[in-house]
């Protein structure tokens, strides 16, 4: 018996567990909803197609404007995934996984900081901290949550290889990546950091790593070939990454300070701990190129903070660990009683709120048309609906495959930069772009609320006739 108190007494004080708490019961409380991004639901019934057809479609079959293109479905092993766990557990259960997958994703970069600061679990635990921040805007349940996984695990593999210089630990990068290809375009990614590897290798004149990791190069390009697409998977990515619309969404912008507090301290601080005096112990040119570079990416575009979370971990790490040696800070040490209570209580807190926890859609109708687009189901199935961009993945998931809209989130996996172009048109009110009501032989229109005070929005459509209004906006009828 005393030996069990003492077992669970040890467990109650492992840093890992509490930071599988701390950052579940956090994301739980106050990360975004599970639609607040419209593109998990297109996910989700990407994945239903595939389960129920056993095949992966090669065309488009919801939207009336994409179907004569090619539909490259890159994340198509994911959604199938995330199908099967949706028809099983349900929206709010899925939320409560895709908090847990996250907090698992921090609890990880924290056990893989040993290969760089072994010792120090202090610094492990600030810099796993710092990342969970990172995160937390971006708690999304998109394929990147995993790609983030295969990212920590490309880098742990480069790491173990760089400093033990054994084959073994490159084998498997060739795997990985062929499994990355089918889960997320960002394998694109992977493959720049065996470069950047293979780069620092040359640069130290170890030519016989630089060698292996030239040939683990190339096997992985051959690899990510191993996909339902081939090879034309680059040009699937590569076609996602040059589309006009990249430009228009929230996810690829630029990073603006204060937007999210959260991740503006801990970028402020990253860039202010390289201007602290050099370290005595090593810290190597290829982890702080891969921690910057991740950095600057990131002030490109936020949808790669994710990843600098991942990336940027170990360089912040050895240099934490090296200010805290050099300055001589006392380390900072937490009651054992105090910290079981406390651990004690958030398991508690954890399994209450995954029980009574209902966070799995907005409930503000406004973001979520739900009621419009029961309407158009019942009353005009077979209309060609033009619609709003970020609605498109609502459209897909409450429209139960009845309606055929115009656009949606998988943007240029799906749709020609020709129908791209001519959204946008609408979207920035392009002379001419009431032309493309006609080009696409559109019979009605879900409008929102704020696109009508637009005046020029707002005339166009008062020659069609109004048929619903909505929370969320209104639903207009071509007058035949």
């Amino acid at each position: 018996m005393i030996d069990m108190n003492r077992g669970f007494s040890s467990f109650l004080l492992r840093d890992d567990l509490l930071i599988a708490l701390l950052f579940f019961i956090t994301y739980m409380l106050f990360a975004p909803f599970l639609f607040t991004d419209p593109d998990v639901a297109w996910h989700i019934k990407a994945g239903d197609l595939i389960m129920r057809n056993a095949s992966i479609p090669r065309y488009d079959n919801w939207s009336f404007a994409g179907s004569s293109q090619k539909w490259y479905n890159v994340s198509w092993a994911w959604d199938s995934c995330i199908s099967l766990v949706h028809a099983r557990l349900g929206l709010n259960k899925l939320y409560t996984l895709n908090c847990l997958i996250y907090a698992l994703l921090i609890v990880f970069i924290y056990h893989s900081l040993k290969l760089w600061v072994k010792e120090a679990n202090e610094t492990r635990l600030v810099v796993a901290g710092l990342s969970g921040i990172i995160i937390w805007d971006f708690v999304f349940l998109r394929p990147q949550i995993i790609a983030c996984y295969l990212l920590l695990a490309l880098n742990t593999l480069l790491k173990l290889y760089k400093d033990r210089l054994k084959q073994k630990f490159l084998v498997y990068v060739p795997l990985l990546l062929a499994l990355w290809a089918n889960i997320h375009g960002s394998f694109i990614l992977g493959l720049g950091i065996i470069f950047v590897h293979l780069l620092d290798a040359l640069y130290l004149k170890q030519y016989n790593r630089g060698k292996h990791l030239a040939i683990t190069l190339i096997a992985s390009i051959i690899a990510v070939a191993l996909n339902p697409y081939g090879i034309n998977i680059y040009y699937a990515v590569l076609r996602t990454l040059n589309s006009e619309v990249s430009k228009h969404i929230a996810e690829w912008g630029q990073f603006n300070f204060g937007a999210m507090y959260g991740t503006s301290l801990v970028v402020s601080l990253y860039i202010l701990m390289d201007l602290l005096p050099r370290p005595k112990s090593e810290v190597r040119a290829v982890d702080k190129v891969v921690a910057f570079g991740s950095i600057f990416a990131s002030l490109l575009s936020i949808r790669y903070f994710a990843i600098l979370a991942v990336l940027a971990a170990p360089y912040m790490a050895c240099r934490i660990k090296d200010y805290i040696e050099q300055e001589k800070v006392k380390k900072i040490t937490v009651l054992e009683k105090f910290r079981k209570v406390v651990i004690s209580l958030a398991i508690l807190f954890a399994i209450y709120i995954m029980i009574f926890q209902d966070k799995a859609v907005i409930r503000n109708q406004v973001s979520i048309p739900l009621e419009e687009i029961e309407y158009i189901k019942q009353n005009y199935p077979n209309y060609k609906i033009f619609n709003n961009y970020n609605i498109g993945g609502y459209i897909i998931y409450y429209g139960e495959e009845k309606l055929k809209h115009f656009i949606d989130g998988r943007a240029g996996t799906v749709f020609s930069e020709e129908v791209i172009t001519d959204y946008l048109k609408f979207k920035s009110l392009t002379p001419g772009w009431q032309e493309i009501f006609n080009k696409y032989s559109i019979d009605g229109a879900l409008i929102s609320h704020s696109e009508l005070k637009y005046l020029e929005i707002y005339n166009f459509f008062g020659n069609w006739k109004e048929v619903y209004s909505g929370k969320y906006g209104k639903i207009f009828i071509k007058i035949r």
